[in-house]
């Protein structure tokens, strides 16, 4: 498909409308806040999430994030699922996950990636 222009702006308007657009007609929210219909709302904090989005007359209304899930940033979305650490393959807990912080794990000496038997040493 061919598509005609008229003049020698396309690209420049193309480019303008991209960053216009999501901003919400030039709405500027604050830190920790987002654009959402011509309103600034509040991120929630780290260790929650979004319970309900804001609307004309409420913020954002944020929960502690359940268990086995954290967020460390400020954000509007929901939390993220805790690394789980592959015991039957030698990994072991190092950091317990938090409501701001994923879990650490770390390989116990002795232990090789799957399919090499110890001792093998390849």
């Amino acid at each position: 498909m061919v598509m005609a222009r008229s003049g020698g702006n396309f690209p420049a308007v193309f480019l303008l409308l991209l960053v216009a657009v999501p901003n919400s007609c030039g709405l500027e929210c604050r830190e920790h806040q987002y654009p959402y219909r011509d309103k600034c709302c509040s991120d929630c904090a780290p260790g929650e999430r979004m319970r309900n989005r804001c609307t004309a007359t409420a913020d954002t209304e944020c929960i502690p994030c359940q268990d086995e899930y954290f967020s460390s940033e400020h954000h509007h979305s929901f939390c993220n699922s805790c690394t789980v650490c592959n015991t039957r393959r030698g990994s072991v807990e190092v950091k317990k996950c938090e409501k701001t912080s994923d879990r650490v794990c770390m390989c116990q000496a002795g232990f090789m990636p799957a399919g090499l038997p110890l001792g093998s040493g390849t």
